[in-house]
């Protein structure tokens, strides 16, 4: 927090990094970047770090008897590993769940991965962001995929807080 401009990052990261989320966490700096860290810290305080042990432990549980289940058999460590963060982010960031198959959240989420890890040649080349890039066609339709999911998360929980609000301040729910 206090030494951001140290942290600095390239052209070529910040370009790589902003494909999907050009203002996100990932690739702004500097006050923008306070900013957003500032209104997630929340999140992610010792206590509530703390909160999220038992299902994280559960996760880890479950991952185990998975592998033991595959024994002898060759397991794609990637697949495993979004597999996991999809299940702790459901059991503890996403409680009311994803509002659709975690098997689709996880597949979205390794073709963002996928695309957005891999350097495009247009990027090495300093052609600007404007021209699209080939080898992220296939993230539009997953961006898509995740901002519906969004938005069906909060429309689910502003249902949840319809049907829980108190009767006196039912003319405002």
């Amino acid at each position: 927090m206090t030494n951001t401009e140290n942290y600095q990052k390239d052209w070529l990261q910040r370009r790589v990094l902003s494909a999907a989320l050009p203002n996100g966490l990932l690739t702004v700096e500097s006050d923008r970047w306070k900013l957003q860290r500032r209104a997630l810290a929340p999140l992610f305080s010792r206590k509530t770090v703390l909160s999220f042990s038992p299902a994280m432990v559960e996760a880890a549980e479950t991952l185990i008897d998975r592998l033991y289940q595959r024994e002898g058999q060759i397991v794609d460590c990637s697949d495993e590993s979004t597999r996991i963060t999809v299940d702790v982010l459901e059991r503890t960031i996403f409680s009311d769940g994803f509002g659709r198959d975690p098997n689709e959240v996880r597949a979205a989420m390794s073709a963002y991965f996928d695309t957005v890890g891999r350097i495009d040649p247009f990027d090495i080349l300093g052609l600007p962001s404007v021209v699209p890039r080939p080898t992220r066609m296939k993230l539009k339709p997953t961006l898509r995929f995740f901002e519906k999911t969004v938005d069906d998360i909060i429309a689910m929980r502003q249902r949840r807080i319809l049907r829980t609000c108190h009767p006196i301040f039912s003319r405002y729910c």
